[in-house]
């Protein structure tokens, strides 16, 4: 009996995926239970035996194997978040893991639900995630992707620009040639929805994670990582179809910087989390509109 532990967030669970598959080709016929905080990512997931929340867990399980996924990629700052988890689930054999790519298994039911709204809309669409949470150098200003989405319309009217996203997240106003999704789609929904899209925008997040299940293409706004830490695997490549627009401030990369274990960052630069207002929205468009003009 297996039990990897990682209990969030989701674009962290999200990357112990290929940790999983590789346990599974290793001990074929193990029982392997994950316990996280964010199931719903591993739902339907063919390597996985049993996934439950930290509060169902039965601590007097006899496990063979105990693998702590936390803290693991916080602990080494410079690391790739993936290549940290394996460092702390294979140790020497690492090297092995052939298959890095991420992955996720909507239903039958999420796919269905996407396709009709994907008829609703009627025509090509983006993705977009405007994210609005903790570390603030993620929560890039409004005002950059309205500038961006306003370049987006004037080049592509026909083209749709749906956003995703939690609750906290910001939305985008009720308008012709937009569609609002936020806090309305199960994480497998969005996973499909970004799947059948031309492009995603976002910045390193759960969302983004997600879009690295898919094949679509990915516009990743970067800050306080630099793209060699977190860009997904795909098809075994890595970062295959990512274009990366990094913040345009002197103080990029900073995480590396940090005294582990980084549970909270703390910002570098005098002109507090200038980041999230430094990001260019020209090199936003121009990245997007390569995508849809190949």
């Amino acid at each position: 009996m297996i039990l990897l532990d990682r209990r969030a967030a989701l674009g962290d669970v999200i990357m112990t995926t290929p940790v999983i598959r590789e346990l599974r080709r290793r001990y074929p016929e193990a029982h392997i239970q994950v316990v996280t905080d964010e199931p719903a990512i591993l739902a339907n997931n063919p390597d996985v035996s049993k996934v439950v929340l930290p509060t169902q867990m039965e601590k007097k399980d006899p496990w063979d194997l105990y693998i702590n996924l936390n803290d693991a990629y916080e602990t080494q700052v410079s690391s790739h978040y993936l290549e940290s988890y394996l460092d702390r689930a294979f140790g020497e054999t690492r090297d092995q893991v052939t298959d890095r790519d991420t992955a996720m298994y909507p239903s039958d039911e999420e796919k269905e639900a996407v396709e009709d709204a994907i008829k609703q809309i009627g025509g090509d669409f983006i993705v977009v995630h405007m994210r609005r949470w903790a570390w603030e150098n993620k929560n890039i200003d409004y005002q950059i992707w309205s500038a961006f989405f306003t370049r987006v319309q004037e080049r592509f009217p026909d083209l749709t620009i749906v956003s995703i996203g939690a609750k906290y997240d910001m939305q985008l106003p009720v308008l012709e040639g937009y569609v609002n999704l936020v806090d309305q789609l199960t994480l497998g929904e969005i996973q499909h929805l970004i799947s059948r899209a031309k492009a995603f925008v976002g910045p390193d997040s759960g969302p983004m994670h997600i879009a690295g299940t898919t094949k679509t293409p990915i516009v990743a706004l970067i800050s306080h990582l630099l793209p060699e830490q977190i860009l997904p695997w795909r098809d075994g490549e890595f970062g295959k179809d990512v274009t990366v627009v990094m913040s345009d401030v002197p103080c990029v990369g900073c995480y590396a910087r940090q005294k582990p274990p980084v549970n909270n960052l703390t910002c570098e630069n005098d002109r507090q989390w200038e980041c999230n207002r430094a990001f260019d929205n020209l090199k936003m468009f121009q990245a997007v509109e390569e995508i849809l003009t190949k």
